[in-house]
C-alpha cells in the first residue's frame, strides 16, 4: 500500500525473516529499501518490538542514515519531548520507533 502526497509518502511493508532467512540479513534489506524510499526527506519507520528499534537504527546508520534515533515506550519522558521536539524541527531525518 502507498499514499504519495506532496508532503505525505506512506509505505506500509510486511517484513519477516524466511524460514530458511536470516534475520539480521533480512533488517539490513529492510534498512536499504528504507534509504532509498527516505532519499532526502523524513521518515518515521514503525517496528514491533522495543529491541528491533535499536537493531534497525544501526542497521539503518551501516546503511548510510546517521541521522536515525530510538523511540520507545522505555524511553524517558523528558528523552521523548526532545525527540518529539527535534523530529519537528527536522534536526534528524529518520525515527525508528514502536507503535506505543
Amino acid at each position: 500500500m502507498s499514499v504519495n502526497l506532496p508532503n505525505i509518502k506512506l509505505k506500509i511493508g510486511k517484513y519477516k525473516a524466511k524460514r530458511t532467512g536470516n534475520k539480521n540479513v533480512v533488517r539490513m534489506d529492510t534498512a536499504k529499501e528504507i534509504i532509498q524510499s527516505v532519499g532526502d526527506n523524513y521518515a518515521i519507520v514503525y517496528v514491533d518490538f522495543r529491541k528491533d528499534v535499536d537493531f534497525m537504527v544501526n542497521c539503518l546508520k551501516d546503511v548510510g542514515i546517521e541521522d536515525a534515533r530510538v523511540y520507545h515506550g522505555k524511553s524517558p519522558q523528558k528523552a521523548k519531548t526532545k525527540i518529539d521536539e527535534d523530529f519537528y524541527y527536522k534536526e534528524f531525518q529518520v525515527l525508528v520507533a514502536t507503535e506505543s
